[in-house]
């Protein structure tokens, strides 16, 4: 489910996390994470989730371009 997410687009990745957040702060009943936490997060989340594992070096070499390409849009905002 995480590594679907970050082979989209990048409009549809950003939607997600919006959604993501939206979903984080409704049930915690709280003002946080904001889209723009999850967004400055999202780089890391990546390099150590899915980048880490076994499952990146077995899917087809479009998708892992496509999660790189959307690695370096989040890591503009570290």
């Amino acid at each position: 489910d995480k590594l679907a997410t970050y082979i989209q687009p990048i409009d549809i990745v950003l939607q997600r996390i919006s959604g993501l957040a939206l979903e984080l702060r409704t049930l915690n009943n709280s003002e946080t994470p904001t889209k723009g936490e999850l967004i400055r997060e999202t780089g890391k989340f990546m390099s150590n989730e899915l980048f880490e594992s076994t499952v990146f070096m077995s899917i087809p070499v479009i998708y892992r371009d496509k999660l790189l390409s959307n690695l370096r849009f989040f890591n503009y905002f570290k």
